[in-house]
């Protein structure tokens, strides 16, 4: 790379924005390879199924006993290579929990990411979230979004957080820890908050948490009954005067933070997973619509785009 390229990510990046960064490199991949940006999907890569909780409002609450199928470290990153045909610019990589993954197998696939000129962005609920995990990433990743709902143990407990026979408050206190540890390592901390009839009045309180641990950017996603969360419909459906209020209150109490609202429209509108086993999936009306094997060596990227939507 040149030094005027090098010189503009530098400059690009000074103040840790993920999304400038993320716009150079895309220019400097242009620029670098004969790759062509044909599509523009939004893209959730669950790297693994399996993970540490089961969270029951989660549209992937697999939990600890599935049996479905991960790819080896050589097929993830020929489903990398798909992606980005499909024009995908920014990995974000979950699960399941995506720091369940061998530290090794996921620095490779950060590594690989960033080595084509795209972004990869950690989504984990951040209990596994250490120093020297963070040590060994920090370099390929610039952000790590926490997936965190409440302050309040009661809540938690509802929504699943817990893990068996865990002691009261001790959930709380560990995500809190993490977050300090990923600010202490320079990265861009973004929350998620799943937003939900059980939660939506405890945003107060996540306010405070937001302004002390310095998040810039937090995600309030809408309840969607898709997937894994179908079941518990009853309990944590909301209607949409709702969301928008509990919104409202993480506006007003943060007011220098950026609130992103995700609502079930925007869900169903071109949201593109690709699984832990390499298919490519599209979700309307809380039902998952197959479109392509990216394990496979050619793609179609015209047909797939257009069974998304988007095109």
């Amino acid at each position: 790379m040149s030094w005027f390229s090098s010189s503009l990510i530098a400059w690009l990046t000074a103040e840790g924005d993920v999304r400038r960064y993320s716009e150079a490199l895309v220019i400097l991949r242009c620029k670098y390879t004969s790759r062509k940006v044909l599509y523009k999907l939004k893209l959730v890569f669950e790297i693994i199924a399996h993970c540490n909780t089961f969270n029951e409002c989660c549209r992937d609450n697999f939990g600890t006993k599935t049996e479905i199928e991960e790819l080896s470290t050589k097929e993830l990153i020929k489903v990398i290579d798909n992606c980005l045909e499909l024009g995908a610019t920014k990995f974000n990589l979950s699960g399941g929990e995506i720091l369940l993954v061998a530290m090794s197998k996921l620095k490779q696939i950060l590594e690989y990411i960033q080595s084509c000129g795209a972004v990869g962005v950690i989504n984990t609920n951040g209990r596994l979230v250490t120093d020297k995990l963070l040590g060994e990433i920090g370099h390929a990743t610039k952000q790590i979004n926490f997936g965190f709902n409440s302050t309040n143990p009661k809540t938690n407990m509802l929504m699943g957080k817990y893990q068996p026979n865990e002691k009261y408050g001790n959930y709380e206190e560990l995500i809190l820890a993490n977050m300090d540890k990923v600010n202490n390592h320079n990265l861009l901390l973004e929350l998620n908050i799943l937003m939900s009839a059980l939660n939506i009045p405890d945003m107060e309180d996540m306010a405070q948490v937001i302004n002390d641990k310095k998040i810039k950017r937090v995600r309030a996603n809408e309840f969607t009954p898709s997937r894994g969360a179908k079941a518990n419909n009853e309990l944590f459906a909301t209607t949409r005067e709702e969301y928008l209020a509990g919104c409202q209150k993480l506006k007003t109490f943060c007011p220098s933070v950026e609130v992103a609202l995700k609502t079930k429209e925007y869900y169903e509108n071109g949201f593109s997973i690709v699984t832990s086993n390499g298919m490519l999936i599209v979700s309307k009306n809380g039902v998952d619509i197959p479109l392509a094997d990216l394990r496979q060596d050619k793609i179609d990227g015209k047909a797939i785009v257009e069974k998304v939507g988007v095109a």
